[in-house]
């Protein structure tokens, strides 16, 4: 292919409302800029504007929500609602006193998404990249400005010190990058390979984080490891690794709560960053056991913002910990079964190939950075999470293709 051709083929063409929506990611998707943290409030501003535009479209025309997308839409929607539920119902009955659940964060967590691929369809991923890719080009000149021209260094140096400052390693864009590197290097195999795996490693790498490093492998490999293998042997493979995660994550929180992993971590002489800490305040105010119900979602930010307040962190950095202290016992083995058995089942059954297969590699991502992050509460992790194997379903689709690109939907 000539270079010519190269370039028009790479060509970026947009609307004016895919323009308006990549400025207004690019500041919703980091929120913090060399120290400064941008107002909440403009996070759910944006967020709601696009959720509502959506929703306009949807009282006149029919997209690809209305066309087979909807029920796949309904079913990543469809746990965050009922845990909001549940945690109201134990707030409201008194058994849990652990602050009032809120709500307003996981509604954006579930429709953003849906809003995004009903609005854009398969070009999806490619805005949120350029939102990504904006916010970037801006924020590494003026961090520069900022801080010095040596803080160019500092990923480096974070690679090798735990302790050493990175001003770029702000966690819910270096988390996005990650997931838009998964998805440009596994997944979106047409153009998986170019300028945008470059572009979105860079980003990542920037704010690096080790337990992004490993997730990277662990869906490497098992990509690796899939492409070797029959169509039904790699279905197999993949549905037996998520099995294996779920087991995996249950046995976590069980040596959690037994003692093991913290005289595990201090035998070892482990820098977690606080980690250990953060797990033990949430293994004491709650009991493993079938009995446990949960204290209901942002029960565990209260305490921590409250009782504990003296540690200066707003979440456990576990979310797999963080699930099973907030939905219970039952509640975690319901919410593993769901995205590690149940979805993933109803997706190679009723979806195709390429969608089962880009929900296996992006679920064992997420739940990998479970393990030490707080991932479930940015943005960024949860709309790429669910828009990415949407936006593959689309792709695969011809029918449904035409609407999403276009926008008439």
């Amino acid at each position: 292919m000539s270079i010519d051709k190269s370039v028009r083929k790479m060509s970026v063409r947009l609307t004016v409302d895919e323009f308006a929506f990549i400025v207004s990611m690019g500041i919703a998707l980091n929120t913090q800029v060399a120290g400064y943290d941008i107002p909440n409030v403009v996070v759910y501003g944006i967020s709601v504007f696009w959720i509502v535009v959506a929703l306009s479209r949807t009282v006149s025309t029919s997209g690809p929500l209305n066309r087979g997308l909807k029920p796949l839409g309904i079913r990543f929607a469809l746990p965050k609602m009922l845990i909001l539920l549940y945690s109201y119902f134990l707030f409201v009955t008194g058994l849990s006193s652990s602050g009032h659940p809120g709500g307003f964060n996981q509604f954006i967590a579930v429709a953003l998404p849906i809003a995004s691929v009903y609005l854009y369809g398969k070009k999806t991923i490619d805005l949120v990249f350029y939102s990504c890719l904006v916010s970037f080009l801006f924020v590494v000149p003026y961090t520069c400005m900022i801080a010095g021209i040596g803080c160019l260094i500092a990923p480096i140096e974070a690679m090798f010190n735990s302790l050493a400052f990175n001003p770029f390693e702000t966690h819910q864009f270096t988390f996005t990058a990650a997931f838009l590197s998964v998805y440009y290097l596994l997944i979106d195999c047409e153009r998986g390979r170019g300028i945008k795996s470059i572009a979105s490693l860079t980003m990542c790498f920037m704010g690096f984080k080790r337990i992004v490093l490993l997730a990277i492998v662990v869906v490497v490999v098992v990509h690796v490891i899939h492409s070797h293998l029959g169509k039904k042997a790699g279905a197999q493979i993949y549905s037996a690794g998520l099995f294996l995660l779920a087991v995996c994550c249950f046995v976590f929180v069980v040596l959690l709560y037994n003692g093991f992993i913290s005289s595990w971590m201090s035998g070892h002489s482990l820098n977690v960053m606080g980690r250990n800490y953060y797990w033990q305040v949430t293994v004491d105010n709650s009991v493993f056991s079938p009995l446990y119900i949960g204290a209901g979602v942002n029960s565990l930010t209260h305490l921590f913002t409250t009782t504990y307040s003296y540690l200066h962190v707003g979440g456990v950095h576990c979310d797999i910990l963080k699930y099973y202290y907030e939905i219970g016992f039952f509640g975690f083995l319901c919410w593993l079964g769901y995205f590690l058995v149940y979805l993933p089942a109803w997706i190679h059954k009723v979806c195709d190939e390429e969608t089962f297969n880009a929900y296996v590699l992006i679920t064992l991502f997420m739940f990998v950075l479970f393990f030490t992050d707080n991932v479930d509460i940015y943005y960024g992790s949860q709309l790429l999470f669910a828009a990415i194997p949407m936006v593959i379903w689309v792709k695969s689709h011809s029918s449904l293709e035409e609407g999403g690109e276009n926008g008439t939907v």
